[in-house]
């Protein structure tokens, strides 16, 4: 329990993209909604792909993914 309280100090990259991505298995998401990869890398850093629907800023689609993770 400790260690979720504890704050990531690692460094984090993110990519914007407006392009959708498949999943692993080749199946798309819905266009209409925002989502990103998992974050990934090692102990100096992080990096992930946010895709952001048209007409959303990249501040509220980072908000809808990272509530829907929390």
């Amino acid at each position: 329990m400790l260690l979720n309280n504890q704050s990531d100090l690692r460094k984090r990259a993110e990519i914007v993209a407006n392009v959708l991505l498949s999943d692993l298995d080749g199946v798309l998401p819905d266009p209409a909604k925002p989502h990103a990869t998992p974050w990934v890398g090692d102990d100096k850093g992080l990096v992930r792909i946010l895709y952001v629907p048209k007409g959303m800023s990249v501040e509220e689609a980072r908000k809808v993914v990272d509530e829907a993770t929390a």
